[in-house]
């Protein structure tokens, strides 16, 4: 997931798949992309989550943001394969800045399986 890469972050993001956990992440993003935050989580191997909220959110939160067409695809790659959501929600709460989100998320993914997990990010500028 070449976004951690570019656009790194500090802080954590877990995820389990079925009630089996299968990403712990250090190497996670939170960045402005105009209209959306991009938020992910990527253990450098085979796994990793990436969806998007909307930065027109009002306040600090909690906000929960149901799984929406005009942002970044929300996806989740478990064991190498690439899975979208199909449906879902992320609960996300800014600080006063918005240069750090910590929240949870709750996905259906398209194969009916059920991905669950937090966050707790920062982008660069907060570390």
């Amino acid at each position: 997931m070449a976004l951690n890469e570019r656009r790194p972050g500090s802080g954590t993001l877990t995820a389990s798949v079925d009630d089996r956990g299968f990403l712990s992440s250090t190497s996670v993003t939170f960045h402005d992309a105009n209209k959306d935050y991009l938020i992910g989580g990527y253990d450098g191997n085979d796994h990793w989550v990436v969806f998007s909220v909307p930065s027109s959110l009002v306040g600090e939160g909690p906000h929960v943001v149901s799984h929406y067409d005009d942002g970044l695809r929300w996806a989740v790659n478990v064991d190498g394969v690439n899975h979208f959501v199909a449906s879902g929600t992320a609960t996300v709460t800014f600080d006063k800045y918005r240069i750090r989100v910590r929240g949870t998320f709750d996905f259906s993914l398209e194969d009916k399986r059920r991905v669950v997990g937090e966050f707790d990010i920062a982008n660069k500028q907060a570390a």
